[in-house]
């Protein structure tokens, strides 16, 4: 009896040994999967933390490229804008030199060499703006009117040149005081328009400008200047 109750003790104790080794074994197993997890996990969080850091710095190289063509892009907008000004500058110099002010008679004088008329039509409506610009800029200076002149140079069928005043106009003190210089010149004519007389010499009377303006009122000694050689 005694050596059946100690061979099933000793049984007991070896199930109880198995018992707890494969309680152990799983509990090592599940352990070691556990530490594995961690493990894979951890990696899947450094890997993402460096896509993350990766993509962030992507971006951040394509803000700064994008700044920086901005800024390029700015600067060569500004740079046209400065090129554009300074020819206009250089227009208005241009133009400037064309007109002559002086005084005569007491009258402001101003006169244009407007060279090679490639198109009459197109160099009588330059002048016209031109002067309408000059007398806009001046006309709280003038004081007894203005005379406008116009020098064109023609060549005739044998090529000869010839620089003759092609065109006079005039403008008294009393129309100049009339217009409302804040909304005129207001077209190409505007100086014909407002002229109390304008003549233009028979090389180019026959243009429709001409056709439909006043040719008299302008003092003598103005009107007399017509088809004097330069």
């Amino acid at each position: 009896m005694e050596e059946n109750k100690s061979e099933e003790n000793k049984m007991d104790k070896k199930d109880w040994l198995f018992g707890c080794g494969g309680c152990l074994g799983i509990i090592f197993i599940l352990g070691l999967v556990l530490f594995l997890f961690m493990g894979c996990m951890a990696d899947m969080t450094e890997e993402q933390r460096k896509d993350k850091k990766e993509q962030a710095s992507k971006e951040e190289k394509i803000e700064e490229t994008n700044k920086r063509l901005e800024e390029k892009s700015k600067n060569t907008e500004k740079a046209q804008e400065k090129e554009e000004s300074k020819e206009k500058d250089k227009k208005k110099e241009k133009d400037n030199e064309k007109i002559k002010h002086n005084k005569q008679d007491g009258f402001d004088v101003y006169e244009r060499d407007g060279g090679i008329a490639f198109s009459e039509n197109s160099s009588i409506k330059h002048f016209s703006m031109e002067m309408s610009n000059k007398l806009k800029k001046d006309h709280n200076k003038i004081n007894n009117g203005a005379i406008f002149k116009d020098i064109m140079e023609f060549e005739d069928k044998k090529g000869n040149a010839e620089k003759i005043v092609a065109i006079v106009a005039y403008v008294s003190k009393e129309t100049i005081d009339e217009i409302n210089f804040d909304n005129w010149p207001n077209n190409p004519e505007s100086l014909y328009d407002v002229s109390d007389g304008v003549v233009f010499h028979y090389y180019i009377n026959d243009n429709k400008i001409a056709e439909t303006r006043n040719q008299d009122e302008i003092p003598q000694q103005f009107y007399d200047m017509l088809g004097e050689d330069k």
